[in-house]
Parts: C-alpha cells; structure tokens; sequence
C-alpha cells in the first residue's frame, strides 16, 4: 500500500528534514513495517505500508507518528525487505548472492549504490513467482553505441539464458531495432508493440511489469516529471512461475537501477488519505505574551516557527488557533523542557483535557487529544502546577481530523 504525501495533505513542517521520524502503527499500537520510496521534504514523498489485507469497499484506520524532539539520536526505520515480497535496494558494495544469479560478467554496483548492468549482463532472482507487480526505478546510459537501454523480465524458466525464456518487457532507444524501445513478449524474436517511443537516456524512470495468469500489463514512465504513463497490455502464453530480473541484451548497453521489488495484486488498488495542515493563523493571546519564556532550538530539522521554540512559563497562558471550520481536530503537543521540572495542566477550549503531565527535566511526553470545534476557533491553555510550578511545551501541531492515514479497502 504506498502512501504519497505532499504540502497540500501533510505538514512537513512537524517532521525530521530527513523522515527519519516517521513510524505507522494499527491502532491497538502494532508497529507497520515502511519503506521510503521517495522523500522529498515539503514536496512529493511514496511511503509504502506492509499492511494487513482491506476488504474491498471497506476502510482501515492506522497511526502516522512523527515530530520526535528528543536529544538522543533517532534513525529511520524503512525497510523495504520488510514491505515487499522481494526487495533490494542495492545498498551493499556487492550484488546479494542470496537473492541473485549474475548472467555475465559486466555487474557491478557503483559507488552511489546504483546496480549497473551492461553488455547484455543480467541478475535473475533466485525467488520464483507466479503473479504479481515487478518495480524498478531504471536509466538507460548513452555509452556513445547505436543503442540503450534498461529492461526487465518475470517467469523466467532458464537461468542460463534467463530472458529468452521469459515474459520480457523491452525499453530503451534502440536505433538499430525501434521495435525493442518499448515492447513486451516471450523474447525478442517476438514481441508485442503499440509505439516505438524511445526511453531517453540519462533519466531516471519506474517500469513496472503486472503478470496476473496469462495477462501482462507493462508500465513506463519519467519518474519526476508530471506525465501520463505509457501502457502496453497483452495476453502471452507462458510458464506459470519463474524467476524475474533485471537485463540489458547488446554489447555497448549499460543501465543503472536504483531498487527493484515484487509485490502482491490487488484486485482493487487500495488508496490512502491524509488530513492535512489545518491553519496558517495561529497566535498567543496577547495577555500571555509577557508571561512566556521562548528557548530557541537550532532550526537543523525543523522550519516552523512555533516548533523552533520550546516555551515555558509559571503563568497560565492561552494559544489560538482560528478562525477554522468546524469539526473535529487532533491535537498533538511535546510537553516538558530540557533543563526543568514541569507540571502541565492542558485545557481546549476550557475543558481539560490534560491534568498535571509532569516532566522530570530533559523529558518529554507526547500527548494527543481528540476535540470537537463549533465556534470556529481552538483556544488551547496551559497551566502550571505544583510542585514544579512551571509548564512547557517543546511543540504543538494542529491537524483537521483524527490524526491518522486512512487506507481504503482494495
């Protein structure tokens, strides 16, 4: 299941600059193994989830966390072994003999942990499949020759010869074979082509093969621009299961390939929503201004403006947010300070909702409330209590909703 976050359904602004923050979790607390496709802070970023099935028509609610505070160092936990049936990201120095067979000896995985393939060299998974999705992010290299290319096969039956006798999908800029620049069949004495629009060399693109029985829908497009994808789909006869593999076929050929993955089918791909930031107009009450003790923190993972500073003071001072639209909001506060005690009584909109959270100095403890809105605004108050006689905060971020991914059956 991939999640895609953008500035329009995700605060960027409560999250680590490099991700390494996030975790999901069912709701009973489960953590969901991750993997980061792509992340690009305060721009698209592809999460995918290892989440349990969703019946069609049906919608499952799971727990995005992120916005970590702490002094001690927090890693990422993306995992894309964890996610998908078949994974590798290349980040070794060495091809992984344990999931790959190497056909040829032009293999090799670069310095920037790229795999790069070339003069009809390829690696053949030692994994067998019988349906599934193959995904790879591809790019053809010009090495000066006639020809480029970076191709991909599945049900392969012969390792030794291993995409002759498979489902091949073909896709490259082939000036002496233009049928082969975007192609598929059962080798490549007879393939299948609707155009002979050529992959451009040096950009990065995601292929993608689905083989479901005897139907097979091959996939490819620029992995950065906006552009719709080219399609090709056909009915091939051949082994029900194989290997799957990444190739190029001709001397002068070379081709990089970022990460390669194999998962399930769906029978309807599920889809995710993600509330999104709530509101730009936010405040302290002028009457609590002089009553607050900013800390500045290094701003080196964060950019808002609230969540640089970690407040503190031994009066009671209210925080509004508004006006919004009515509804239900999720609050989600830090509280403690670094080099205090704290004692912190919370109250929305007048009612309590936290009572006396105390914090030993260098803690802190994430509180999450579920409010209901109907005068278009949220007034969020903190209260010191004995016997620190201090409240802090060290963030405070507001979304529309439950704070939450919600997954749509499929």
């Amino acid at each position: 299941m991939k999640v895609v976050l953008s500035p329009t359904s995700f605060a960027y602004k409560v999250v680590r600059k490099d991700g390494s923050d996030i975790r999901f979790a069912e709701i009973n607390g489960t953590p969901i193994p991750y993997w980061i496709e792509r992340w690009e802070f305060n721009g698209r970023s592809d999460i995918w989830l290892n989440i349990s099935e969703i019946s069609s028509g049906s919608k499952k609610i799971i727990y995005m966390y992120c916005g970590y505070r702490g002094d001690d160092p927090i890693y990422s936990e993306s995992n894309g072994s964890r996610v998908f049936d078949f994974f590798d990201d290349f980040s070794s120095n060495t091809l992984d003999t344990d999931k790959w067979i190497k056909y040829g000896n032009c293999i090799s995985i670069d310095d920037r942990g790229y795999l790069v393939l070339k003069n009809g060299s390829a690696i053949v998974s030692k994994k067998e499949f019988s349906n599934g999705v193959m995904e790879t992010k591809a790019m053809a290299v010009d090495t000066g020759a006639n020809n480029t290319e970076a191709s991909m096969f599945v049900r392969s039956t012969d390792v030794d010869d291993p995409y002759n006798n498979a489902l091949v999908f073909s896709t490259g800029s082939f000036r002496d074979y233009p049928e082969r620049n975007f192609s598929m069949g059962t080798s490549y004495s007879n393939l299948f082509y609707t155009s002979t629009d050529r992959m451009i060399p040096w950009i990065w693109y995601r292929l993608m093969i689905s083989f479901v029985g005897s139907n097979f829908t091959s996939t490819r497009y620029d992995y950065y621009s906006i552009s719709p994808p080219e399609i090709i789909k056909g009915t091939f006869s051949v082994s029900p299961n194989g290997h799957v593999g990444l190739h190029t076929t001709l001397d002068g050929c070379m081709a990089r390939y970022d990460w390669v993955f194999v998962r399930k089918v769906a029978d309807e791909q599920p889809s995710a929503f993600v509330d999104g930031i709530v509101c730009r107009n936010y405040k302290w009450l002028y009457n609590s201004l002089d009553s607050l003790i900013f800390s500045n923190v290094p701003p080196a993972n964060f950019t808002d403006q609230l969540n640089d500073d970690w407040v503190k003071s031994k009066s009671t001072a209210t925080f509004s947010i508004g006006p919004i639209n009515n509804g239900t909001y999720s609050v989600l506060m830090n509280i403690g300070d670094r080099y205090i005690d704290t004692n912190t009584s919370v109250y929305i909109n007048g009612k309590v909702v936290f009572d006396g959270v105390f914090c030993k100095a260098g803690s802190i403890k994430t509180k999450l409330a579920i409010v209901d809105v109907e005068n278009n605004y949220l007034n969020i108050t903190f209260s010191p209590q004995p016997p620190s006689n201090y409240w802090a905060i060290t963030s405070l971020n507001i979304d529309k909703g439950i704070r939450s991914v919600v997954l749509r059956g499929g």
